[in-house]
């Protein structure tokens, strides 16, 4: 058997300036073990246990990049919503009546 190489997964954000996020950095490497050796030969039965400990290992780095990038994104997100001025109603009249206009 021949050792397996960890699934690796890296990002570098860049968000807007003031924007963060608690205990979290926008730049990130982890590594997540596969957990099994992949087999030198082509046993069917470690091949599929090889496989299936490399699909939770996938699926766990797809998490923990979800998770962290959710987390950015909504910070993102709150920050744009406050430095976008909200509509009065004053400015909603003057669009109706322009459209009136028409």
């Amino acid at each position: 058997m021949s050792t397996s190489q960890p699934i690796v997964t890296s990002y570098d954000l860049q968000p807007p300036v003031g924007c963060e996020v608690a205990n979290s950095e926008p730049k990130s490497t982890f590594k997540i073990p596969v957990g099994s050796s992949k087999p030198a030969q082509q046993d069917g039965a470690q091949l599929k246990s090889y496989y299936a400990f490399l699909h939770t290992a996938i699926e766990a780095a797809r998490n923990q990049i979800g998770e962290d990038l959710t987390k950015w994104r909504d910070a993102v997100g709150k920050a744009e919503l406050n430095k976008e001025p909200k509509r009065g109603k004053e400015d909603d009249e003057e669009d109706a009546g322009e459209e009136e206009e028409s």
